[in-house]
C-alpha cells in the first residue's frame, strides 16, 4: 500500500497526559484530548488483529495462474527470443505476487524470472545471427524491471505492516475503515472496548458500532472525512454514544483522520471512552472533600483545649467522609498490654471509654503497630495475617483499615481505625485520608502531652526553689544573687562581711552597691560584666582580682565567678561565687617582688652582654663586607683598566707581527706577546682571588661551582651539588655565605688530611637554605676542641666561631657534626624567602627595561662595500678594545665593521636596525651585560652569529654565554689571532657553496 505525504500524519500520535493510570483489573481512563497526531508511538508485541495488505481471496487460483504465465512466457521466449512481450508478461507475473501473503513470494518469483530470462538466450545463442546484443539488452532491461517491481511490492508490504503495527500499538482504540465504511483493521483496544473478536468484525460496516439514532450523524462525519481529508475531533467535545456487541451504549470521544487503504481512500478512527474520565472527576471530588475535612479538623484541634473533644470530632468526621459505619481510636496502655477504646462512633452504647482490646502478638492492633504503613482488610473473616478482635467480630465488621497514631517522640499513642459492615475495597486516597487524620490526632496528643510535661516541670522548679535559697544561705563561701531587675535578691552568710557597710542590702540596685564598695574603673567594669552575663548567659571567672575598697580604703583580693541562672519566676538572674584571698595575695606579692628584683638585675646584665655581642657581631660583619667591597673595587679596576690595556697591547702586537715577519723583530714581538700573556694570566688570577665576578653575575650556585674549580689549584677536589639553580639573595648574604664556604674549604685543606670534599646547596622543608661542606678526613671532637689550647684547635675553633657569628648576624645558624676518624660535616643554615629584597644580587646586574621583540627592516649595505664582505657589529665598553678589534678585522679584508656599541642596550638597538651578519659581544659591560643582550638579540634575530669576548677565563662564563645563543666564545688575549679565523669558519657554514 502506498501512503501519500499529506496523510503521513495519520500514523503519528503524541502523549500529553493521562488522567489516571491503569490498574490490574480496570481499563485505562483516557481522554481524547490526551492525544495529538504529531508524534509516533512505538509498536508493541500485541497480536495483529488485521493486515492492510491481506485480501480474502483464494490463494490456489493465484498460484495456478502464476505458474501458467511463467510457463507460457518460457515457451514463448524460445519461439521469439527478440520479442518485447516477454518483459511485459514477466511484470504481470510479478504483480500477481502482490496478493500472495508470503513475504518471500516476490523475491522467489523475481529469482525464477531472472533465471528463465538468462537460460533461454544461453540455449539459443547459436541460432542468433546478428541480434545477440539486442537480446542481451532486452534481457537486462527485463531483469531490471522485474526486480524494481519486486522492490516496490516489498516496500508496499513493509509500509502496510508499519501502519498496522502503529495502529495495534496505540494505547487507545483505533479502527481503520475504507471509503465504503467497512472495517479493515481494529486493534486490541478497540476490540476490548466494543466486545468483538477478529473474525466477527472483519468486513463489518462501521455503522454497526453506533446506535441507530446516531448513525446519520456518524455517516456525515465519515463522508466529510473522505471528501475533505483533515484531522478533526468529533462533536467539539460533546461525546458520541457507541454500541457494544451486547447492545449496551457508552459515551465516547472520537477523532477522524484521513488515510489511504489498499482499496483507496479511508479513515482512521481514534476512539476513547469518557466513562473513565467521569470516574476520575468523581475521584477528584472525593479527594477535595477529604482534604477539606483534614484542614477543618486541624483548625479545630488548634482551637480546642480538651483532647477528648478532638478525638471524638476526629472519628466522627472520618466516618462521615469515608462513608463507613464505625470509627475508633484505641489508646495503648502504659504497660503496653492492652488498648482502650478512647473515642469511637457506631459502637454499642457504653463501650466508648471503657471497652478494651488485647495486645496479643497475633492481634490486629499489634500487627498495625508493627507495620510501617496502614493495614487494609477486605474481608475480616478470611484474614490470615492476624486474628480479628472480639470487638470487631461482635459488631459484624467485614472490611476496614487502620493506622498508627504517634505519641511522644519514639512512642505510639494508639491506633485509628475505620470499619464497615459491607465488603469494600479502600482506595489509596482513602488510606492517605486515614493517615492524615491520624497525623492530626497525633499532633494534638503530642501538644497535650507537652502541656502536661510543662506543668510537671513547674512543680519541680517550685520545689527546688527553697533548696536553692537554703544552699545560698548556708554556703561557707560568699554567694549572692542579682535578679533580672539588676537588684540584690539574696546574700549568703559568707558574703555578709563584704556588704557590712551597706544597710539595707536586699533590694538595693546592684550598680549602686558596686560603686559604693569599689572605685572606678573596676566598679564600672564589674557592672558591665554582670550585665553581659545576664544578657547573653556567658559565664565569667576572675581568679585574681585585687582592688582597693572605696568605702574602707583597704586592698582586698578575690577569686570570683558569675553564672546566669533561671529564677523561680522564669526570668534570668546572675549568681556570684567568691573567695577572699587577701592574706594569701599579700604573701605572694612579697615573694613576687623579691623575684622581680632579681630578674631585673639578671635581665639588665644579660641585655648589656647581648648588646655588646650584637655590636661586635655587626662590627665583624661590616668589616667583612667592607673588605669584600674593597676587594671587589680593586678587582673591577684591574679588570676594567689593566686587563683591557694588556688585551689591547697584545692585539697591537699581533697586528704588528703580521707586518714584521723577519728576524730579529719577529722574535722580539713574540717575547713581548709572551710577557703580555703572563701578565693577563696573573691579572685574571688576581681578579678571581680578590672578588669572583661569577658571584655577582650568576649568583651563589654558580659561584660555588667556580669556587670548586679554584680549589683544584690548592690540590683539593671539590664536588659541588646544587639542588637550586638560582637564588635571590641580598648582596651581603651571598658574599658572607661564599666567604664562609671558602674558609671551610681552606680548613679542609689545612686540617682534614684529605684531598676530597663535597659542597651541597639545598632547600629544607622548612623553607630554609642549607649549604653543607663535608669531608671524609680525620675529623675532630667538637667538645674537646673547645677546651683544647693547641694551635690547630685554636685555629679551627676561631674559624668556626667567626663563621658562626656571621651566620647569626644574618639570622642563621651554624651546625657542626664531626667524629674523630670519620670526617666532618658543617652546615650553614639561613632563613630564605623567594621574594625580592631591598638590595639583591640582581641589583648588581643590569636592570633592563622590557624591549619589544620586533625586527626592523635591515639597513642596506653601502655602495662601497662588497657584497661578499661579512657585516660585523662591535660591542665593548672600552673604545681601545673596539679600535683594536676593528683594526684586526679590517686588516683581514673580508669583514666590514658597520657599527659599534658600548653597552648591551645599544647593541640591541643597533642589531635591530643594522641587521649585521655577526656581532662581536663583550660580556662584562655596565648596565646590561653581554649575556642578557645576546639572549634578546637571538630572540629577535636568530640568524645573527654572535661571538662572545671576555677577559675572564672561568668555564661558568663561557657556558652561560653559549647557553644564551652565542656561536663561539673567545678570550680577549687571543682575539687578534683567532677572531678572523672563527668568523670565516662561521660564515663558510652559513653561505652555501657553489
Amino acid at each position: 500500500m502506498e501512503l501519500g505525504v499529506e496523510n503521513s500524519l495519520c500514523f503519528q500520535y503524541r502523549w500529553k497526559s493521562l488522567s489516571m493510570q491503569k490498574s490490574d483489573d480496570q481499563d485505562t481512563p483516557t481522554n481524547l484530548s490526551s492525544f495529538s497526531p504529531h508524534r509516533p508511538l512505538p509498536g508493541n508485541d500485541q497480536c495483529l488483529s488485521g493486515n492492510l495488505g491481506t485480501t480474502p481471496w483464494n490463494m490456489v487460483p493465484i498460484l495456478i495462474g502464476l505458474g501458467v504465465i511463467i510457463t507460457a512466457v518460457l515457451l514463448l521466449d524460445f519461439l521469439t527470443p527478440l520479442g518485447v512481450s516477454v518483459s511485459f508478461l514477466y511484470v504481470v507475473a510479478m504483480l500477481m505476487t502482490a496478493w500472495l501473503p508470503s513475504f518471500l513470494a516476490p523475491i522467489i518469483t523475481a529469482s525464477v524470472c531472472t533465471a528463465f530470462t538468462l537460460i533461454v538466450p544461453a540455449l539459443t545463442a547459436s541460432t542468433l545471427s546478428g541480434g545477440l546484443w539486442i537480446v542481451l539488452l532486452n534481457r537486462g532491461l527485463t531483469i531490471a524491471v522485474v526486480w524494481i517491481v519486486a522492490g516496490v511490492i516489498l516496500h508496499r508490504r513493509h509500509t502496510e505492516e508499519t501502519m498496522t503495527s502503529i495502529i495495534q500499538g496505540s494505547p487507545v482504540g483505533e479502527i481503520l475503515i475504507d471509503a465504503a465504511g467497512n472495517i479493515r483493521v481494529m486493534n486490541r483496544q478497540a476490540e476490548d472496548l466494543f466486545g468483538y473478536e477478529r473474525d466477527e468484525w472483519t468486513g463489518m460496516a462501521v455503522e454497526e458500532l453506533v446506535p441507530k439514532q446516531f448513525r446519520t450523524e456518524f455517516q456525515k462525519i465519515r463522508t466529510d472525512g473522505i471528501t475533505a481529508p483533515m484531522d478533526r475531533p468529533s462533536r467539539h467535545g460533546r461525546p458520541l454514544v457507541a454500541r457494544r456487541k451486547d447492545g449496551t451504549g457508552f459515551p465516547i470521544e472520537m477523532s477522524v483522520t484521513s488515510t489511504i487503504t489498499p482499496s483507496g481512500k479511508g479513515l482512521l478512527l481514534t476512539i476513547v471512552s469518557v466513562r473513565e474520565r467521569q470516574a476520575a472527576q468523581e475521584q477528584l471530588r472525593i479527594q477535595a472533600k477529604q482534604q477539606s475535612v483534614v484542614a477543618d479538623l486541624g483548625q479545630f484541634a488548634l482551637e480546642v483545649s480538651d483532647l477528648d473533644d478532638i478525638l471524638n470530632q476526629a472519628v466522627q468526621r472520618m466516618a462521615e467522609t469515608l462513608e463507613v459505619e464505625f470509627g475508633k481510636i484505641l489508646e495503648l496502655s502504659p504497660d503496653g498490654k492492652e488498648f482502650r477504646l478512647r473515642a469511637g462512633v457506631g459502637w454499642r452504647e457504653g463501650l466508648v471509654g471503657y471497652a478494651t482490646v488485647g495486645a496479643e502478638l497475633n492481634s490486629q492492633v499489634r500487627f498495625t503497630l508493627a507495620s510501617q504503613g496502614s493495614v487494609i482488610v477486605e474481608e475480616l473473616g478470611s484474614e490470615s495475617r492476624f486474628s480479628g478482635a472480639g470487638l470487631l467480630l461482635d459488631h459484624g465488621i467485614v472490611s476496614g483499615m487502620s493506622c498508627v497514631i504517634a505519641g511522644r517522640p519514639g512512642s505510639r499513642f494508639g491506633v485509628l481505625g475505620a470499619h464497615t459492615l459491607k465488603k469494600r475495597r479502600f482506595s489509596d486516597d482513602d488510606v492517605h485520608f486515614l493517615e492524615a487524620i491520624a497525623n492530626v490526632v497525633g499532633q494534638s496528643v503530642q501538644r497535650f502531652n507537652a502541656e502536661a510535661e510543662r506543668k510537671r516541670s513547674e512543680d519541680q522548679l517550685r520545689r527546688s526553689r527553697d533548696m536553692f535559697f537554703n544552699l545560698i544561705q548556708n554556703n561557707p563561701f560568699g554567694v549572692y544573687l542579682v535578679d533580672s531587675q539588676f537588684r540584690l535578691a539574696q546574700v549568703s552568710a559568707g558574703a555578709q562581711k563584704v556588704f557590712s557597710t551597706i544597710r539595707p542590702v536586699i533590694g538595693r540596685d546592684f550598680a549602686e552597691v558596686m560603686r559604693i564598695l569599689w572605685p572606678e574603673p573596676f566598679a564600672g567594669q564589674a557592672i558591665e560584666r554582670f550585665r553581659h552575663t545576664l544578657a547573653t548567659g556567658e559565664p565569667y571567672r576572675s581568679t585574681d582580682t585585687t582592688e582597693e575598697r572605696h568605702d574602707i580604703t583597704e586592698v582586698e583580693s578575690y577569686d570570683w565567678r558569675i553564672e546566669r541562672v533561671t529564677l523561680p519566676d522564669g526570668r534570668f538572674g546572675v549568681v556570684c561565687y567568691f573567695y577572699d584571698m587577701t592574706d594569701r595575695v599579700r604573701h605572694e606579692q612579697e615573694i613576687y617582688r623579691l623575684k622581680n628584683d632579681l630578674e631585673v638585675r639578671v635581665a639588665k646584665r644579660t641585655q648589656e652582654l647581648m648588646e655588646k655581642q650584637d655590636q661586635l657581631r655587626r662590627m665583624a660583619t661590616e668589616l667583612t663586607l667592607t673588605e669584600q667591597r674593597e676587594r671587589r673595587r680593586l678587582a673591577t679596576d684591574l679588570h676594567d683598566y689593566l686587563a683591557q690595556l694588556l688585551v689591547v697591547c697584545r692585539m697591537k702586537c699581533g697586528q704588528l707581527s703580521r707586518l714584521v715577519g723577519s728576524e730579529p723583530h719577529g722574535k722580539i714581538l713574540n717575547d713581548i706577546d709572551h710577557v703580555l700573556d703572563q701578565s693577563l694570566t696573573y691579572t685574571r688570577s688576581l681578579v678571581a682571588e680578590l672578588s669572583p665576578q661569577v658571584l655577582y653575575q650568576f649568583g651563589l650556585p654558580k659561584a660555588l661551582e667556580f669556587l670548586g674549580d679554584q680549589m683544584r689549584q690548592h690540590g683539593l677536589l671539590v664536588k659541588v651539588d646544587c639542588a637550586v639553580d638560582s637564588l635571590t639573595l641580598r648582596e651581603e648574604q651571598a658574599v658572607l655565605l661564599f666567604q664562609s664556604v671558602r674558609e671551610l674549604l681552606m680548613n679542609v685543606i689545612k686540617h682534614a688530611g684529605t684531598d676530597c670534599a663535597i659542597v651541597s646547596l639545598t632547600r629544607l622543608s622548612s623553607g630554609e637554605l642549607c649549604i653543607q661542606v663535608s669531608d671524609e678526613g680525620q675529623g675532630f671532637d667538637p667538645t674537646a676542641a673547645v677546651a683544647s689550647n693547641d694551635t690547630q684547635s685554636r685555629s679551627t675553633r676561631f674559624g668556626h666561631f667567626s663563621i658562626r657569628e656571621r651566620m647569626m648576624a644574618l639570622k642563621g645558624r651554624l651546625g657542626i657534626e664531626s667524629v674523630p676518624g670519620q670526617g666532618t660535616c658543617v652546615r650553614l643554615i639561613l632563613p630564605y624567602e623567594s621574594r625580592a629584597f631591598e638590595r639583591t644580587m640582581t641589583d648588581s646586574r643590569s636592570q633592563v627595561a622590557s624591549l619589544p621583540l620586533t625586527r626592523s627592516k635591515p639597513v642596506g649595505r653601502s655602495d662601497s662595500s662588497s657584497s661578499l664582505q661579512t657585516r660585523v657589529l662591535l660591542v665593548d665598553d672600552h673604545a681601545m678594545v673596539r679600535e683594536g678589534v676593528r683594526a684586526s678585522l679590517e686588516s683581514h679584508g673580508d669583514f666590514e665593521v658597520i657599527g659599534e656599541a658600548s653597552s648591551g642596550m645599544e647593541a640591541i638597538e643597533l642589531a635591530d636596525v643594522l641587521q649585521p651578519d655577526a656581532i662581536v659581544m663583550d660580556i662584562n659591560m655596565p648596565g646590561m651585560n653581554g649575556i642578557e643582550a645576546t639572549q634578546r638579540i637571538m630572540a629577535m634575530s636568530p640568524s645573527i652569529y654572535i661571538i662572545g669576548l671576555s677577559v675572564n677565563t672561568d668555564d661558568v662564563t663561557r657556558k652561560a654565554m653559549l647557553a644564551a645563543g652565542a656561536r663561539a666564545f673567545l678570550y680577549k688575549d687571543v682575539v687578534a689571532i683567532e677572531l678572523c679565523r672563527v668568523l670565516v669558519e662561521l660564515m663558510e657554514d652559513r653561505i652555501p657553496q657553489p
